[in-house]
């Protein structure tokens, strides 16, 4: 029985790697985007970070600065999609280079841009 599971894992865990490594199934991956939204914290799994995008998709944010993670904090973000799968699932995984915070969570307007 165990002679027989082995070719399957092999090929599931190949498929896996393949799919996981950057570029591999995102055609978007690597392609530099700017997008404007509201960073949330999620208490699920320990506590995960979500980027509501203005185009309505969520993004889940990978590195950036501090002074991004706060809850309820305007931001635009340039970065780019990348083939990950993350812990969390609360989105498209985006590898942020630079973020420039737009209103901090008090609503106080300003701009800081922060790399």
């Amino acid at each position: 029985m165990r002679a027989n599971f082995f070719p399957f894992a092999a090929i599931l865990a190949l498929s896996f790697l393949a799919g996981a490594a950057p570029g591999g199934n995102n055609p978007d991956a690597g392609k530099e985007e700017t997008i404007t939204g509201v960073m949330r914290f999620l208490n699920v799994e320990g506590g995960c970070w979500t980027f509501k995008g203005d185009n309505g998709v969520s993004y889940q944010p990978m590195e950036g600065p501090s002074i991004l993670y706060q809850d309820g904090v305007r931001a635009r973000l340039t970065g780019h999609p990348v083939a990950l799968f993350g812990v969390c699932m609360t989105g498209t995984p985006f590898k942020v280079l630079r973020a420039e915070i737009i209103r901090d969570p008090s609503g106080e307007d300003k701009t800081q841009e922060e790399k």
